[in-house]
């Protein structure tokens, strides 16, 4: 076994939204549920009793609107998890530009905040929230889902995003000692023109300094072979043992458009992973307005506006077809 996978082998978790908002505000202050929030994890570990992690997003927007709610709101989230025996991995922001948008940053907004504030504001949320989490069951902290998605490749953008993360990665430092990672993609950028470096696995070395776990996004997507997918994981696996540090899988399962058809996806990511010894969190456990854990409609309230369909739990609390496929992966 890779010495990088051996610290977090045996996790088994999923990414984790509650169903009544779309939106980090929705989801953080006034509507926040914590009778809601617990039935939605009980029912989780029902499903599936070899769960052992959640990776919950939390929200700079909300926040903002309201320090104290939200992080009151967070906190009892962070109890509730580690109550019901789980742990956690708080992501602080988001890079993805999902439909619709979840509390999502960009290069440009993040340049204007260097200019103008050194980043205060981001630096007082992270710290605050982190503290937040103190005594509770954090299994590390991420800074950022998938940061480098909308750096559109230029230099200029990939730099202070990688600047940004690591400025909060030393703002968290200063309250919890806990592990950090970002949770970033882990696999070849396809196109590099413009840019100055050569590295094949660049958000790698971009976060190696300054992060303790290094997270893969390691998602099989058709119609690359099957064989190809494999062989890449095991090569970044390589090149990650080589690093030192301990690595995890924090999203896996690409949609479909069945259940039947999605299911197989998991069951390829899962049994790979479980055969590699690489633990993970799947996304996501349940259906929610957030993007990519709906089913895509025409309906009239909007609630299917989106692109793809990931939860494994459906709005109804029942596991959607084939995917107990899970529980064959789970550490006896």
């Amino acid at each position: 076994m890779n010495q990088c996978i051996k610290k977090y082998t045996d996790v088994r978790g999923f990414n984790f939204h509650a169903d009544w908002g779309f939106s980090g505000i929705d989801l953080w202050l006034e509507n926040f549920n914590p009778e809601r929030y617990r039935e939605l994890i009980k029912n989780g570990k029902q499903h599936f009793p070899g769960m052992t992690a959640l990776r919950i997003w939390l929200s700079f927007s909300a926040w903002c609107k309201n320090p104290a709610l939200c992080l009151a709101n967070m906190k009892k989230a962070g109890e509730i998890i580690s109550e019901e025996n789980l742990d956690f991995i708080p992501v602080y922001f988001n890079g993805c530009l999902g439909v619709p948008l979840f509390d999502v940053f960009t290069a440009e907004t993040l340049f204007g905040q260097r200019q103008y504030t050194d980043f205060k504001f981001f630096k007082k949320y992270v710290k605050a929230a982190a503290d937040c989490f103190k005594g509770q069951r954090v299994l590390m902290h991420d800074i950022a889902n998938e940061p480098f998605n909308n750096v559109g490749n230029v230099q200029s953008f990939i730099e202070i995003v990688r600047d940004f993360m690591e400025i909060m990665a030393n703002e968290i430092r200063t309250v919890d000692d806990r592990p950090i990672t970002v949770g970033s993609q882990g696999f070849p950028w396809q196109d590099k023109a413009g840019m100055t470096s050569n590295s094949k696995w660049l958000d790698i070395d971009l976060l190696n300094p300054f992060v303790d776990v290094i997270t893969l996004h390691a998602y099989y997507i058709p119609p690359k072979p099957e064989q190809l997918h494999e062989d890449e994981i095991r090569e970044v696996l390589g090149y990650i043992d080589t690093l030192g540090k301990p690595t995890i899988c924090t999203e896996c399962c690409w949609f479909a458009d069945t259940d039947e058809e999605r299911a197989a996806l998991v069951k390829h990511d899962l049994a790979l992973f479980n055969k590699l010894g690489l633990g993970f969190c799947a996304h996501a456990l349940r259906e929610s307005p957030v993007f990519d854990l709906h089913p895509i409609t025409d309906a009239d309230d909007n609630s299917g506006v989106g692109g793809a369909y990931m939860a494994f739990i459906d709005k109804n609390g029942d596991i959607r077809k084939g995917h107990e496929i899970f529980n064959d992966y789970t550490v006896k």
